[in-house]
């Protein structure tokens, strides 16, 4: 049996599809709106929304502190039927997903996130060096999976673009920008963050009052732009790896 370095695979194979949607604007990665508030803002524009493209969200979510090399590795697994499928599947899911918002809320129904100022808190430099040391931790893993992938045999390539329905040239470029990503993350300045109460309502003809829940939310500045640290967190997951 041919062996594939685990970590390589785990990083390229794993999919905890579990993305519900938040994000902010441009496909490639970082859209005009840029404070503290655009992570809330983009999780509002996709909670609920009708229309749903999935590498448009993920450019979204990063909002350019990604270098935006997530959007361009997506695009190539999308080249392939098997990151298609994947895609879409996502994309299936949350057009079900809109629907059951509309039997459940009324067809008039609204999701409104608003930040709780009183209760949200800016983050120290200890808290913000901490968050920082997360995001290299994930850099160290992006590099470890591009040196396992180095170390595949030609025909060990071969089969993981067959199977993505990819060119061998496509995968090579994969590997590459995922060791970019790496640098980008490895070199992150966290210049400010915020712990955010976000209180979410949603009205609608079908409810007698609205329904209203809140959370707590990480944003950090990262390389000059504002993401969420759950976003980076999952970063393996939401580019389908």
């Amino acid at each position: 049996m041919k062996r594939l370095p685990v970590l390589f695979l785990a990083l390229l194979m794993l999919f905890s599809l579990s993305a519900c949607g938040k994000s902010d604007s441009g496909a490639s990665g970082g859209g005009s709106s840029n404070s503290y508030a655009t992570p809330v803002k983009t999780m509002e524009k996709y909670d609920g929304a009708k229309e749903y493209d999935y590498i448009r969200y993920i450019g979204d979510l990063f909002n350019g502190a990604d270098g935006g090399y997530a959007v361009k590795m997506l695009k190539i697994r999308a080249k392939g039927q098997f990151g298609q499928d994947r895609i879409g599947a996502i994309e299936n899911n949350r057009r079900n997903r809109y629907a059951d918002m509309l039997d459940e809320f009324g067809s008039n129904f609204k999701i409104k996130y608003k930040i709780d100022k009183d209760l949200s808190e800016k983050l120290d430099k200890e808290r913000l060096e901490a968050y920082r040391e997360d995001i290299l931790s994930r850099a160290d893993s992006l590099f470890d999976a591009v040196e396992d992938y180095h170390e595949l045999f030609s025909s060990e390539k071969e089969e993981v673009a067959e199977r993505w329905g990819i060119s061998l040239d496509d995968l090579d470029r994969i590997a590459e920008y995922m060791e970019a990503l790496g640098k980008e993350l490895e070199g992150a300045r966290v210049d400010a963050g915020y712990k955010l109460k976000v209180i979410r309502t949603i009205t609608g003809r079908a409810l007698d009052e609205p329904e209203e829940d809140e959370f707590e939310m990480i944003v950090l500045k990262v390389n000059g732009r504002w993401v969420s640290y759950s976003a980076l967190m999952g970063l393996s997951s939401y580019l389908l790896f």
